[in-house]
């Protein structure tokens, strides 16, 4: 279901209905459905009872038309003063775009409609600027409509609620990711786009040209190049970025948006949650990797020599964007590496991913988009019930505990965290296996589906080596602690295993 909302003139009822046919669905103008039913106009029943009168009765009515769920819905353009209205959309499958048009776009569409009690405001510029507050704060998508025609603002909507999205509600706000090749047209029409006076694209610059068509999306946008790799994602990294924020007078509304892998986003989102106490950021992942997990969730971070994101924040991001024609870009080693993040969902989530990575590198690019929006939708499912990772989202570190020890003993660009990661869950189900909790059966389809695409399954590691950097993990409590499979799709936090345990888990790794 399409929610349209917007001020009165933004042309809510004449797109709608053009919305509704394009998508073969009933078109309901909410204002409309309250006149018919009182058998009076929206200006009687203002003049006869007062506006909160005829606000508590449009309450009820929006409620009952959103269970009802007509194709397309069109709001009166007061009707998101009220919270419930606006808590009930916001819990919704809705969409809800918002048709942004000027005061005197307005005032020249509607001209002197004599049925439209709110034209006799003295302070309508007033209203307008504060209604749009609101609107842009509930919208999911927002649309200039000024000097554009009907068909081409309900073409522009249809093209862009046709790009598959996943929702995380984190603490009752919606987080969307959205998923498809060419899918970072949407980012110019994203609320938090619209608002911001000015947009910072963090970046670095072997991703120079993807970066500037993300840039050149949005108006008043200013590129921010950092060093590739796991060297810019530090402290030091961190302040470069928020001296380029303060020479260019950055405010707390602006947009901060991350184009790269997990580095990248990574340090945009530490970055836009400290400076200013807080900015909003849109992540647009250039990895597969980043897609699937590292720009969802709302995790930032930057590396200490003694350890990874060890300083750190939970910032969500205003929306994550992954356009898949991107990942053509992405070297062949960095999208094997990846692979490791989509295996990690099907081993403790969702087998039916491990059949198509069983099928080799060829079935994995067939199905990129439903990997993807598969492997965001478990992730999503996960923050949405835990997001600082006090219980369930703890599943979704099966194999870090072995992979951010391997990284540190490695060191930092020694080793792609995938290929990292690989060994870490091939490391945790030998240690499953040797305690007892899983049969070697899955063991054996760890290791078939992660040779399948070419991630690495067997190294010799030195424990004590691992255990110095164990104590430095953000997760020691006491010990060690990992993430085990009972089963396949069954995970387990939280499991303290005896160091003998552990060395026979590596012997079994390197043999």
């Amino acid at each position: 279901m399409i929610v349209l909302v917007g001020f009165m003139g933004a042309g809510k009822s004449t797109v709608g209905r053009l919305l509704a046919e394009k998508l073969g669905g009933r078109f309901v103008d909410v204002d409309e459905r309250i006149a018919q039913t009182s058998g009076r106009s929206i200006r009687e029943m203002f003049e006869a009872e007062g506006e909160e009168v005829f606000r508590r009765g449009e309450v009820e009515a929006i409620a009952a038309l959103l269970t009802d769920r007509p194709g397309v819905l069109a709001l009166g353009g007061g009707a998101l003063g009220d919270e419930i209205t606006r808590a009930a959309l916001s819990a919704s499958e809705a969409t809800v775009v918002h048709l942004d048009v000027s005061v005197d776009e307005a005032m020249a569409r509607i001209g002197d409609d004599a049925e439209r009690p709110m034209l006799a405001r003295s302070d309508l510029a007033t209203l307008a600027a504060d209604r749009r507050v609101v609107y842009l704060g509930a919208a999911d998508l927002s649309i200039a409509v000024d000097g554009r025609d009907a068909f081409d603002i309900a073409r522009s909507i249809t093209q862009l609620t046709e790009i598959p999205r996943v929702d995380a509600m984190v603490a009752g706000v919606k987080r969307p990711v959205y998923v498809g090749s060419g899918s970072c047209t949407v980012i110019a029409s994203l609320p938090v786009a619209r608002e911001a006076e000015k947009v910072f694209v963090v970046s670095h610059p072997t991703l120079e040209t993807l970066a500037a068509r993300v840039s050149r999306s949005v108006p008043n946008a200013e590129l921010l190049m950092v060093p590739e790799g796991e060297t810019s994602k530090t402290l030091g990294g961190a302040a470069a970025l928020y001296e380029r924020l303060s020479a260019a007078a950055a405010h707390r509304h602006d947009l901060i948006i991350g184009v790269g892998g997990g580095v990248v986003t990574d340090l945009a989102a530490f970055v836009a949650s400290t400076y200013n106490r807080g900015m909003p950021v849109v992540h647009t992942p250039t990895t597969l990797l980043g897609m699937v997990d590292a720009a969802i969730g709302g995790k930032t971070g930057v590396n200490l020599p003694a350890g990874k994101n060890l300083v750190g924040t939970f910032h969500q991001p205003s929306a994550v964007v992954c356009d898949t024609s991107f990942l053509s870009t992405l070297p062949a080693p960095e999208f094997t590496a990846g692979l490791a993040e989509v295996a990690k969902y099907g081993f403790i989530s969702e087998p039916r991913i491990l059949d198509i990575l069983e099928r080799g590198v060829t079935a994995v690019h067939e199905n990129i988009e439903d990997i993807v929006l598969t492997s965001a939708r478990i992730k999503c499912n996960v923050v949405a019930h835990d997001e600082r990772e006090s219980g369930p989202r703890e599943t979704l570190n099966y194999g870090h505990t072995f992979a951010h020890a391997i990284e540190v003993t490695s060191g930092y660009g020694s080793i792609r965290h995938g290929e990292a990661v690989s060994l870490g869950m091939m490391a945790a189900a030998h240690l499953a296996a040797v305690l007892g909790r899983l049969d070697e059966t899955s063991v054996d389809r760890h290791r078939g589906v992660l040779e399948a695409v070419g991630l690495p399954v067997r190294a010799f590691l030195d424990i004590d080596e691992l255990d110095r950097a164990w104590v430095r993990d953000k997760k020691y409590r006491g010990g060690v602690r990992f993430v085990l499979l009972s089963r396949l799709g069954h995970a387990e936090t939280g499991i303290v295993a005896p160091r003998g345990a552990v060395k026979e888990a590596l012997e079994r790794l390197a043999a």
